[in-house]
């Protein structure tokens, strides 16, 4: 075979490898199957049946950039967009130029940093989940194990915007910067059904604009401030299926980052608070300062599919007492038993 084209050939197979590589590549790395599975890492189940969703969008063209990527475009048909199980791994593209979408489809963005100013561009309708949080070059396994490998630097000011997309019902805001004043934008947004709000600077006052949100079930709210009296204001909120409590992702002073730490602001006292929400299928209470009292409390939640609450002040004698309870509730604790 003549040396060109071996050289040809040669080019060719390395064009097919690093091509085969990079699908590889995004197949297991792309953000969007990382954010579901960081949804599912507590929540497994769909929450939401379709009849309490907003219908699915109609035809329309979202107009990005054209000349740059403000970060990735998810889709999903019909019913897969519902619920906190959502599933958004089919990866549209970068999200640049004009894009059509055709009716019943839901688009999930997730924001490159940067580009957060561009929401202001977005219709109503054009986009049903925005993630702002998960970086586009990290694998899934650096934000599964309490690790705050990048805060991404977002005001409050900068979700203002967000107030308008009423057709959003799935926001993912963890690891950011945003305060209190960030939920009062999102507190216009009545169709919201799931939040993250994981390792962000929002408090117990904060948590008063998301008991604004009727159709909310799934909130993550670990690493964070808030204690006994938030919850209270959560206790409204009779549609919640999924609530993830976690104790702070690192002690005060500590530079580990995975070492956690418990939250001693949340204690029998918040789980009276969360005994009127009768339709919560899963509670993550690790790390925090609950004892045998609250798990007397949480007996009486005969919805409950899962609870977690490895780091508590629970003894085994009081988890065999409300497994006794709870037949059917997977409880994730320190005593070995992890079974139904």
């Amino acid at each position: 075979m003549p040396k060109r084209k071996r050289n040809l050939l040669a080019a060719l197979v390395l064009v097919l490898i690093v091509a085969s590589v990079c699908c590889i590549m995004v197949k297991k790395y792309s953000p969007a199957k990382v954010n579901k599975q960081i949804e599912n890492m507590f929540c497994k189940t769909p929450s939401t049946s379709a009849l309490d969703y907003p219908p699915l969008p109609s035809e329309r063209t979202i107009n990005f950039p054209e000349n740059e990527a403000v970060g990735l475009l998810y889709i999903a048909t019909g019913t897969q967009s519902y619920g906190n199980d959502s599933n958004w791994e089919e990866m549209y593209g970068p999200a640049t130029g004009e894009i059509k979408l055709p009716e019943g489809t839901a688009a999930f963005l997730e924001i490159e940093d940067g580009f957060s100013s561009f929401i202001s561009e977005l219709k109503p309708n054009d986009v049903q989940a925005i993630d702002f949080s998960a970086p586009f070059d990290k694998p899934f396994e650096l934000y599964t194990n309490n690790q705050t490998k990048r805060i991404v630097q977002l005001s409050d000011e900068d979700l203002e915007p967000v107030k308008n997309l009423n057709g959003l019902y799935q926001l993912v805001l963890h690891n950011t910067t945003i305060t209190d004043k960030a939920l009062i934008y999102i507190s216009e947004l009545k169709s919201l059904r799931l939040i993250n709000l994981w390792n962000t600077k929002i408090t117990d006052d904060g948590l008063v604009y998301l008991a604004q949100l009727p159709f909310l079930d799934t909130i993550y709210l670990g690493a964070t401030d808030i204690s006994d009296e938030g919850l209270k204001h959560l206790s409204k909120l009779t549609r919640l299926q999924c609530l993830e409590l976690t104790g702070s992702n690192r002690k005060k002073g500590d530079k580990q980052a995975n070492t956690s730490s418990v939250n001693p602001n949340i204690t029998d006292a918040g789980i009276q608070h969360l005994s009127a929400l009768t339709s919560l299928k899963y509670l993550h209470v690790a790390d925090t300062d609950i004892t045998d009292k609250g798990l007397d409390i949480l007996s009486q939640l005969s919805s409950l599919h899962r609870l977690e609450i490895s780091g508590t002040k629970t003894t085994e004698e009081g988890v065999r007492k409300l497994q006794a309870a709870l037949p059917d509730c997977k409880i994730i604790h320190e005593y070995g038993m992890r079974m139904r």
